[in-house]
């Protein structure tokens, strides 16, 4: 194990990779000499089917201007390599500043795309150390003039979203600097865990949601599998038909059980239980329960193995500056799984760190900003956790986090 506490990402490089896969892929030549058009940045029909309503052209709408790596193909090799055991570059990270000059964005791109939306007459926001994107803001009628489409909502998968009616296209002269944008077209992340009981707007904007209806597995169940068969019950009450009996539902498998399943037992109880290594976690919103609910599962199902926070312990957090879209992203369900996968992480991992990065809501901009605000807690550099995570006890503001 490491001596020092190292957060298992692969830094820039692997945050800028998958920033780009995610991407409208990209700027290939249209016809028309003086625009191209943003590869992948046509949604498919089957998203567009059900259309719910023109966006009004005052609307807000934010969004990234994603910008090319200057060496994409090197990029990818590096990732493969620094994460592959048997690589000489096995877990060899880069610094931010060592990404920047390998593989990032120039400064000549960063110039040339602020200029560009400065003269679409959208609001430009502060570009991340990474140099991925440039933010920007205005009108839905700024953009559709930019990027030459119209806008609508469309109903997907029970969501009423914003999708641009065609591909987006910028001038031929961006081609060699920009690779697509997100937020322009809407993307929202679902956990499936929790879908009834929407939330409402919160107010004042940084209001977290409330948490979900109370779930309880009925009586009688099993805490293993095909340890306690129904017996009591007719086969004609299960539809449909199966050969009875039926073992009871799993009410929920303890952390020990779960390690034993996946063979680390033996491993955590000599203790190579993840010391020395963080797990970062994003997820939309910040439950500020999340601490409080994980220490109390594990007080009641692990108790050998509490989880520890505060300035020299286990669990730090980063929480959003605001909040948005409660009931588009079904926002009380969030808080579900955020404690899923905080207690999964200590359940496997049992010393391992826990950073917890929160999302201002569900849709890939929010989400994508706050995979990218772990770039910003880099290696040596002290980064001072927001009022809301000091009140929770946290960390503390003079806490220096590692990202590789």
């Amino acid at each position: 194990m490491k001596a020092a506490r190292t957060w298992a990402l692969v830094g820039s490089v692997g945050l800028a990779v998958s920033f780009t896969a995610v991407m409208a892929g990209q700027a290939v030549a249209k016809p028309t000499p003086n625009r191209v058009t943003l590869r992948g940045s046509l949604t498919p029909a089957q998203e567009r089917a059900h259309p719910a309503g023109k966006v009004a052209a005052n609307s807000a709408v934010s969004f990234d201007l994603a910008l090319k790596l200057r060496n994409a193909a090197g990029a990818q090799k590096f990732v493969r390599q620094v994460s592959s055991p048997g690589s000489k570059l096995f877990h060899h990270f880069l610094k931010t500043s060592q990404w920047i000059a390998r593989y990032g964005p120039t400064n000549a791109s960063i110039a040339q795309a602020k200029a560009w939306l400065r003269s679409q007459g959208f609001k430009v926001g502060a570009v991340p150390k990474t140099h991925l994107y440039v933010p920007a803001s205005g009108s839905a009628r700024q953009v559709e003039r930019a990027f030459g489409v119209t806008l609508g909502y469309y109903l997907v998968n029970g969501n009423k979203v914003r999708l641009a009616n065609g591909a987006l296209s910028i001038p031929g002269s961006l081609a060699g600097s920009v690779t697509g944008t997100v937020g322009v077209n809407e993307f929202v992340e679902t956990n499936g865990l929790a879908v009834q009981g929407r939330s409402p707007a919160a107010k004042p904007a940084e209001a977290e949601p409330g948490p979900p209806a109370g779930f309880r597995n009925p009586q009688p169940c099993t805490h293993a599998f095909n340890t306690t068969p129904d017996t009591a019950d007719h086969s004609s009450l299960y539809n449909p038909p199966f050969s009875s009996p039926l073992n009871y539902d799993i009410c929920g498998y303890l952390p020990r059980q779960l390690r034993s399943a996946y063979g680390l037992s033996g491993s955590v109880a000599a203790g190579d239980d993840g010391s020395g290594v963080g797990v970062a976690i994003v997820d939309a919103y910040d439950s500020p329960t999340l601490l409080a609910d994980s220490q109390r599962y594990f007080a009641q199902n692990d108790g050998t193995h509490p989880l520890t926070a505060g300035p020299t312990g286990q669990f730090f957090n980063f929480a959003p500056a605001a909040t948005d879209d409660f009931g588009l992203c079904a926002a009380s369900g969030w808080r579900a799984e955020q404690s899923l996968d905080v207690q999964a992480v200590h359940s496997m991992a049992p010393g391992a760190a826990i950073l917890y990065v929160g999302a201002s809501d569900c849709t890939d901009a929010g989400l994508l900003a706050a995979d990218l605000c772990l770039s910003t807690i880099s290696s040596g550099n002290d980064r001072k956790l927001g009022p809301k995570s000091q009140k929770r006890g946290f960390g503390h503001n003079s806490r220096s986090f590692e990202v590789t």
